[in-house]
């Protein structure tokens, strides 16, 4: 009896026990789920407000319109000569190299054994000039013979004996026969003179040639052995030949007026940027640079292009020796603006032309270190004034300033109430 008493109550115990750790188990399972009033409200409460803070520096500033140019002469030429009846047009000779100068009464290039002679003047080679000819391309050639000293004292604009002469005189000092022609046409292919052909040329004199005008062939000058220039020099800024090239386009192009770079000012740039301001250009391919000025501001285009040789260039014509290509200010290169035409304080190199670069003009710049801060932390308050928020432990401070220059995302200021602001200080940029 007493045994199986025992037995109950151990049953009695453990089953209570089970029933209080199942109540347990059960309430901890509740107070993880139910929360407070006060708890809820906690957890779905905004966050606290954030102060956004950005620190006053002491700097220079300058703000700087940054674009592409490309560089290319402000005048040039592509030289393109014809080969002597009955021949090739092949290159015989390159006597110029990119980036040198040539002056007026030198061989600038030779085809199939013909030079082609570099003489000062406006006007194209458009026509073969010879004895009687008369016109404005007579009376040029004329000054450019008197200019290298050969003499002729004849008409301004008549092709005279003398003229002929005095090129039988030029070709002659460049080594070469020079081309004659009688009443059946040309007497000669064109080919360099023997030593004693030269000597000769260069000997004869006005009289001598006046005594054989009637029975010798007389010298004139092809179209296709000249190209003129209104410069006393020129600057091969492209020579894409080589001796025994086949002449298939521009042998060679000459430029005057030195290298300039066109560029493209944006619209919204347009008040920031003026005649004479200072420039810097750069090139990413060697890593040199260049300081230059902008030298004229061309009117609006859209970005219709333009050709280059449209307009009032001079086209090169059958049987000329180039064609000239004008580089003014109004020119589009394509792109929507105000065309620029930059020209370096010192000439740019020929190594450049064709380069594309980049042009930086600073528009304003302070002169000496500054208080700034980022623009984002200026505002305009209800009386119109200028003000920032300084930010000391926790509390917003208004500071009354007065702008200056922006540049690249920060503002010069000047505190001018009686609350200071000082490099280092915070100013609120947001919240």
């Amino acid at each position: 009896m007493g045994e199986g008493t025992s037995r109950r109550r151990m049953r009695w115990l453990m089953g209570t026990m089970v029933a209080m750790t199942v109540v347990s188990v059960a309430g901890l399972g509740a107070s993880l789920v139910i929360k407070s009033p006060q708890q809820v409200a906690a957890e779905t409460a905004p966050p606290r407000k954030s102060v956004l803070t950005a620190q006053v520096i002491r700097q220079t500033l300058a703000s700087t319109v940054v674009m592409r140019g490309t560089v290319g002469p402000v005048r040039s030429i592509d030289v393109q000569p014809r080969a002597p009846v009955g021949s090739m047009a092949v290159v015989t000779r390159v006597p110029v190299r990119q980036g040198h100068a040539v002056r007026q009464g030198s061989v600038v290039v030779e085809v199939s054994g013909r030079p082609v002679i570099l003489l000062r003047g406006d006007l194209p080679a458009y026509r073969d000039l010879h004895v009687g000819d008369k016109g404005p391309d007579v009376a040029q050639l004329i000054r450019a013979l008197r200019v290298l000293g050969y003499v002729d004292g004849d008409a301004e604009d008549t092709y005279s004996s003398g003229t002929a002469t005095a090129l039988k005189q030029l070709y002659g000092h460049l080594k070469y026969e020079p081309p004659t022609v009688d009443s059946t046409g040309p007497t000669n292919s064109g080919s360099s003179a023997t030593e004693g052909e030269v000597a000769g040329a260069a000997e004869t004199g006005p009289n001598d040639a006046a005594a054989s005008e009637k029975t010798a062939p007389q010298v004139y000058l092809p179209a296709a052995e000249v190209v003129f220039v209104p410069s006393s020099s020129a600057v091969a800024i492209s020579v894409p030949v080589r001796r025994g090239s086949i002449v298939k386009g521009p042998v060679l192009t000459l430029a005057w007026g030195g290298l300039q770079v066109r560029a493209t000012l944006p619209d919204e740039d347009k008040g920031l940027v003026s005649v004479g301001q200072r420039v810097e250009l750069s090139s990413g391919q060697d890593g040199m640079r260049r300081v230059a000025i902008v030298s004229a501001i061309g009117r609006y285009s859209a970005g219709a292009s333009r050709d280059s040789t449209s307009g009032d260039a001079t086209q090169g014509l059958p049987g000329s020796s180039g064609t000239v290509t004008p580089n003014d200010s109004d020119a589009s290169d394509g792109e929507a603006g105000y065309p620029l035409v930059i020209k370096g304080r010192k000439p740019i190199p020929a190594v450049w032309n064709g380069a594309d670069l980049q042009v930086s003009i600073t528009t304003a710049a302070t002169s000496a270190p500054v208080l700034a801060v980022p623009i984002a932390a200026v505002y305009s308050s209800a009386d119109s004034s200028t003000r920032v928020v300084k930010w000391v432990g926790g509390r917003k401070i208004p500071v009354e300033v007065r702008t200056g220059v922006s540049a690249n995302g920060w503002v010069q200021v000047t505190p001018i109430g009686s609350i200071a602001l000082l490099k280092g200080d915070q100013v609120v940029v947001g919240q």
